[in-house]
């Protein structure tokens, strides 16, 4: 059993019936191919924040992104994108720190919880999760699950950061709520449902 990302079993417990089952399959035919940069649509934008915060670098120091992608999809959506970065980081002034990160594991899976992002946002600590996706929406299910699982392994490892997920195309950031009983024990449910459709494929 592979550790899957956080996306990837979000992504799979909002799936309706039997469109679960090929969420699965897609999640098992990546990993057996193994990861490709190339295929991960959003790489070059999530390494340019990151990297635009660890090097204190201004606003405009993603500009150049726009006119370095070839693929004609990314033509269309990255400058959107940064559009709504640079309006989500306005006249805010950050700080980076290296920001935490950790496994939640359930039975025989194992979910990389990893933020992007640790800034201290006009003095206040913050670790970010960014969402970039237009489909499927984040919803308050989804970040309910997300908060969730981060919240069970980052929450005691930084109690001075404050959690959140950014909805990248929106420039909303979503602080991450208290964590829930009922919520923990759907989402071990749906890691046991999980390896075994993983397993019989």
């Amino acid at each position: 059993m592979p550790t899957i990302s956080l996306t990837e079993f979000v992504d799979f417990t909002i799936k309706p019936g039997s469109t679960r089952l090929t969420e699965v399959r897609r999640i098992k035919k990546a990993h057996t191919q193994g990861y490709d940069p190339a295929k991960d649509f959003y790489k070059k934008l999530r390494d340019g924040i990151v990297n635009l915060h660890r090097e204190a670098l201004p606003k405009s120091a993603l500009d150049p992104l726009a006119t370095q992608i070839l693929d004609k999809n990314k033509q269309h959506t990255y400058p959107a994108l940064m559009g709504a970065y640079k309006k989500f980081l306005g006249r805010k002034t950050c700080v980076w720190f290296d920001p935490a990160s950790a496994e939640w594991s359930s039975g025989d899976l194992r979910v990389r919880a990893n933020p992007e992002l640790g800034l201290a946002i006009n003095g206040v600590n913050y670790l970010i999760k960014l969402y970039f996706k237009d489909e499927p929406k984040l919803t308050k299910e989804r970040i309910a699950s997300i908060s969730q699982i981060m919240r069970s392994v980052l929450g005691q490892n930084d109690r001075s950061a404050h959690l959140a997920i950014l909805d990248v195309r929106r420039s909303n950031l979503h602080l991450l709520e208290q964590q829930s009983k009922d919520l923990q024990a759907y989402l071990e449910a749906e890691a046991l449902a999980f390896c075994k459709m993983y397993d019989s494929l």
